[in-house]
């Protein structure tokens, strides 16, 4: 009797313990999903994300010596052929929020309705930044827009459960893309995809003339970073 008491016991533990491991990943993309949806609403409530924040003259008035900042930066990167951009400079953005007033490097958040996802977007794409959300590549233009900008935004093809950029794939040619930062939301649309090598940076360089978003992620998944994915989208709302 004591057997077998023992066995059942022992069956049940090894049935929970299967079933804690089978409902993991989806336990813990519900968690992380929640914790990036939670940085999106704060995000919405601080800055009043839907009211582009201008003074009576039309000037920014909210916190608009980031937003000069940002612009100074994006000319200054075209002006300089973006000579600092290396695949090992993209974890650090060289314009640090912590300098305005901001507690972190939250700019803002990416919308993709193909996708179904809403991320926090930070500035430099960083292991932290990208496990909370994504990660604009330092020396690639600020999220802000402008002709001479492609702001490079790096995710996880799937991270720790969580989907991220994992489909990415579902992007095509027309697809569009939001990009809400501190003071509007921005509109680009899908114009290409490509799979280039890891430490081919020539299709995500500035563009003369043009207001791009491009996408970066690891290619195919689950392949430890044997390739890059990129998805290159065009402003449409200028």
């Amino acid at each position: 009797m004591i057997k077998r008491k023992i066995g059942i016991g022992l069956g049940i533990i090894v049935f929970l313990v299967g079933l804690t491991i089978l409902l993991f990943p989806h336990i813990n993309n519900a968690i992380s999903k929640h914790i990036e949806a939670n940085i999106v609403a704060d995000f919405q409530k601080t800055f009043h994300v839907g009211e582009r924040s201008q003074g009576a003259s039309g000037q920014i008035s909210q916190y608009g010596d980031l937003y000069d900042a940002l612009q100074v930066y994006n000319k200054s990167i075209f002006d300089n052929h973006q000579s600092e951009m290396t695949t090992t400079a993209f974890a650090d953005f060289p314009v640090p929020l912590g300098d305005y007033g901001l507690a972190d490097d939250g700019i803002g958040y990416i919308t993709i309705p193909k996708m179904n996802l809403e991320l926090p977007l930070n500035l430099g794409a960083s292991k932290e930044n990208m496990a909370n959300g994504v990660g604009v590549c330092g020396y690639t233009s600020a999220p802000v827009g402008g002709v001479n900008t492609n702001c490079v935004i790096a995710g996880h093809r799937g991270y720790r459960g969580t989907a991220k950029f994992r489909y990415i794939e579902k992007l095509k040619a027309g697809d569009l893309v939001y990009i809400t930062n501190i003071w509007e939301t921005l509109t680009y649309q899908v114009k290409e995809t490509k799979i280039v090598d890891p430490d081919d940076i020539s299709d995500i360089r500035i563009v003369e003339g043009k207001d791009l978003v491009t996408l970066l992620t690891c290619h195919p998944y689950a392949s430890d970073g044997k390739y890059r994915y990129i998805v290159i989208c065009e402003r449409v709302d200028r």
